[in-house]
């Protein structure tokens, strides 16, 4: 799910009714972009989810612009009426109707739909952002979205920030003028990027003697698929480093996007979908130094 912050994980639950809100407050819940309501029947987790930090929202927008992009150049040279027919429906709000996944809602960070002129939209390819968040939370999500919602692949994208952040044990007293002290934070954390650059690390965010954002530790990507048992893991970042050299690849098929009879008559051949992770990562920089100064900034405004 991911995330979003997790505030709130209920009790075990038999129902969704037990919640301490009614149906109808449950769907005015729904029609916010957050805080939203996630639910998982198999497992009995509720989970409120707050707004994300740009780090989480950031790898997620820029993992789906780099497959979105390929998978339609590919198509547009070989099969360019299919084009049109995949449809990347982002973090859209999605409830499930199978077996003991009924009754399941949830949004991921991404999803992939196929257009199909039978079947209507079907979901194919759902996506997973997990900042400093437990695996094992991940891969309850993943077998949401394959067995509650008949996905063909999962992806997880796993971010590890070391060490885990901290907000300051005691309030600063000296800020005369908050947007001036932010100012100065900002320009603070943008003198760092031609380190990171230099180095190949993300991190850390120092001011006032406080890490705003440690390194990032640990990054990889999981492609799980409905007929496998194993992922297909590619590690970006190990150890506060950029991995070298980084694939183009990451197991994904353009056949993925595609459902199962259009495949067949598309008569084309497969092919990676190719992506550039060396721009992925550069581009999270930004979402980190982001993340940094938010947290400074809910410090200070809210301590």
């Amino acid at each position: 799910m991911n995330r979003r912050r997790i505030l709130q994980r209920t009790r075990s639950i038999s129902c969704l009714d037990e919640l301490n809100f009614d149906r109808s407050e449950w769907l005015t819940i729904g029609n916010c972009r957050y805080p939203r309501l996630s639910y998982n029947s198999l497992e009995q987790i509720a989970t409120v989810v707050t707004i994300q930090r740009a780090l989480h929202e950031g790898a997620a927008a820029e993992l789906r612009h780099e497959i979105i992009s390929s998978v339609r150049e590919y198509l547009s040279i070989h099969k360019p009426d299919e084009t049109s027919r995949i449809v990347d429906t982002g973090s859209t709000t999605l409830r499930s109707t199978y077996g003991k996944y009924s009754k399941s809602s949830k949004e991921p960070d991404g999803s992939f739909m196929y257009d199909d002129d039978d079947k209507g939209p079907l979901l194919l390819v759902a996506i997973e952002v997990g900042f400093s968040e437990d695996h094992p939370g991940l891969r309850r999500d993943r077998d949401m979205w394959i067995k509650g919602h008949n996905a063909k692949v999962v992806i997880l994208v796993c971010l590890s920030e070391s060490p885990s952040f901290k907000y300051p044990g005691i309030a600063y007293q000296d800020i005369e003028d908050v947007n001036v002290e932010l100012a100065r934070m900002r320009q603070n954390v943008a003198k760092s990027r031609p380190r990171n650059v230099e180095q190949d690390t993300y991190g850390p965010m120092e001011y006032r003697n406080h890490w705003w954002f440690g390194k990032l530790n640990e990054a990889f990507i999981e492609v799980w698929r409905a007929d496998r048992r194993r992922p297909l893991r590619t590690v970006l970042i190990k150890n506060g480093r950029r991995n070298v050299p980084l694939p183009n690849a990451i197991g994904l098929k353009v056949s993925d996007f595609l459902s199962e009879a259009a495949w067949a008559a598309a008569d084309i051949p497969d092919c990676d979908v190719r992506l550039n992770l060396d721009g992925y990562l550069q581009r999270l920089l930004a979402p980190v130094e982001m993340t940094a100064v938010a947290r400074f900034a809910d410090f200070i405004l809210l301590s």
